[in-house]
């Protein structure tokens, strides 16, 4: 519920409430006219909608998680973690954001199309990259110890038809 307060909150905000329309002149006012400005403006919106939602994160991790005993995060990780996802973001996402600003100044009314191809693209190219080369980076990975649960995963494995790894060890 939660969620969907703070998103109808940050669309008028970012609409009605001429937020976009401040982002993008203070991203005008730093980096002038052109693609620093776009890029600017599309990461000042997400980075005000990543402030709203903050506080939220914030008392899931350390209160709620906390009460029933799930959390093993301090304020370093947390803080860490956010701030790697900033940075994976622009890393990922000015690549796209760049060809899609592109497609929009040279494809002419066909630009959604090739925005979309580009979009498949990069969601297959994250798929492929994120369990070896981004969760890793969030979490640490450890093979399942032998025992009960192990070998039940690896019976329904076998059942459906499917290798792992640790089966084809």
């Amino acid at each position: 519920m939660e969620a969907v307060a703070i998103d109808a909150a940050l669309l008028l905000f970012l609409t009605v409430g001429g937020g976009l329309a401040a982002i993008d002149r203070f991203a005008q006012g730093i980096f002038g006219d052109g693609t620093l400005r776009e890029l600017a403006t599309v990461y000042g919106v997400l980075g005000v909608g990543m402030v709203a939602v903050l506080p939220f994160d914030i008392y899931r991790t350390f209160i709620v998680e906390s009460r029933y005993g799930f959390n093993r995060t301090t304020l370093g990780v947390f803080l860490g973690d956010l701030a790697k996802g900033v940075v994976i973001s622009i890393a990922l996402g000015a690549p796209l954001l760049l060809l899609v600003f592109w497609f929009v100044r040279t494809a002419g009314s066909l630009w959604w199309f090739y925005t979309w191809l580009a979009w498949i693209g990069f969601t297959l190219l994250l798929v492929t990259i994120f369990p070896r080369w981004i969760a890793p980076l969030f979490n640490r990975f450890t093979p399942l110890e032998d025992g009960e649960l192990r070998r039940r995963i690896q019976l329904l494995l076998e059942r459906c038809g499917f290798t792992s790894a640790a089966t084809v060890r």
